[in-house]
């Protein structure tokens, strides 16, 4: 909702103004998802490869180094790509639902994975349920803020978490994440060198920041939350400049978008409105234990990217590197994009903006660096347009490895 909208509402009388939220409810309704309907295409993706020699296959249909390869590094349909939720709490802590409801939740939402992140307990083992991957890990709660293990199969005693907060994450195993680290109440005061990654989106802190700009972004979710949590949850989401800014100040960092879902709304709406994605070598095994080892792997090596799929299936976005000459290319492939959504393509060297366009933006010669892309669509939204940020990938490094 727009602030002109928000300001009339608080200048009129109740009655009025509860007119307006039952209009506001009403268009919600009309909302389909996802909003915009394209088709991926398939014809054109190119000859896909992970650019990292030890996992190339039969599947990835070439070798790198090769003058006319191009290698899909991240997006894309090829491969096996999983879409999942990182960082989800259950009755396990201070979730509102046990781990039935939140995986009939992600079946229902179309997920792979989820990872857990309940506080300062042992995890469950990794495990299938209702056809998701469960994979185990823990937040804990430390004096220098909040640390995921993803993959972690215990939880650190309260003394280690005090002295050694990192060492707390290594000695539960697992990926050591930075939960909401730019956060209002509980940002990250430690060490930022000796980590893995970071949530650089943070349901929690999405909410937060919600909650400090009440009639600017609370306000209209929660009136889209009787029509649509989805919705609901998509009106709140924003690019969170400040968390970006510290990724880019280390962007050795995996940068992850993380639902922190409570289940407060209920758990669907967040996993409809936003996936994080990895792309691996090869279909998850039959095995958790390997198959939870397989995805902690692929978020420890960049391998993610985060959409809003609600708005649009992602499926027809890569991020791809040609060799002789070595270039980068940010691209959306699809057959039918309708004229009403417009999408703008933004490539990141190092922190720095390199290059910017309608449907692809790309880099050649593509020089030493670390890489992201991030997509923004403007669309129409509940009351005018509205421009999202749609997708970013993790960085990506090209030469000098």
């Amino acid at each position: 909702m727009r602030k002109r909208h928000i300001g009339l509402l608080a200048a009129m009388p109740p009655l009025a103004g509860l007119v307006l939220l039952l209009v506001h409810t009403a268009r919600v309704a009309c909302v389909s998802i996802p909003i915009v309907d394209a088709s991926v295409d398939a014809a054109e993706e190119p000859t896909f490869a992970i650019d990292r020699e030890e996992e190339l296959g039969e599947e990835s249909g070439g070798r790198v180094g090769e003058d006319s390869l191009v290698a899909i590094l991240l997006g894309g349909q090829g491969g096996h790509v999983l879409a999942g939720s990182f960082h989800v709490h259950t009755t396990a802590s201070d979730g509102r639902g046990d781990l039935d409801d939140v995986s009939r939740a992600a079946a229902r939402a179309g997920l792979d994975f989820l990872v857990l992140g309940d506080h300062n307990v042992d995890p469950p083992p990794a495990h299938y349920r209702d056809g998701v991957l469960i994979v185990p890990g823990v937040e804990l709660s430390t004096s220098a803020g909040h640390l995921l293990a993803a993959g972690a199969e215990r939880t650190a005693g309260w003394t280690l978490r005090e002295e050694d907060p990192v060492g707390a994450a290594r000695f539960a195993g697992g990926m050591a994440v930075l939960a909401h680290p730019v956060n209002r109440r509980l940002p990250w005061t430690g060490d930022w060198m000796s980590v893995d990654g970071m949530e650089v989106v943070s349901g929690d802190s999405l909410i937060r920041e919600a909650m400090a700009r009440p009639f600017v972004r609370l306000l209209p979710a929660v009136a889209s939350l009787p029509a649509s949590t989805t919705i609901g949850w998509l009106s709140i989401h924003h690019r969170p400049a400040e968390a970006f800014e510290s990724w880019d100040a280390h962007p050795h960092l995996v940068g992850l978008c993380a639902h922190d879902a409570h289940g407060y709304e209920g758990y669907f709406g967040p996993f409809q409105a936003m996936q994080l994605r990895v792309r691996l070598s090869a279909p998850l095994p039959e095995d958790p234990k390997s198959a939870a080892n397989k995805v902690v792997k692929a978020l420890m090596e960049g391998r993610v990217w985060c959409t809003l799929g609600a708005l649009a299936d992602p499926a027809g976005f890569v991020l791809e590197k040609s060799f002789e000459p070595r270039s980068l290319t940010a691209a959306l492939r699809y057959r039918d994009w309708p004229d009403s959504a417009r999408p703008r393509v933004l490539l990141f060297r190092d922190g720095e903006k390199v290059s910017e366009g309608i449907f692809e933006a790309s880099v050649s010669p593509a020089s030493d660096g670390l890489y992201r892309a991030e997509v923004f669509l403007d669309l129409p939204w509940i009351w005018g347009r509205r421009e999202f940020l749609w997708l970013f990938t993790s960085t990506i490094q090209i030469g000098g490895e």
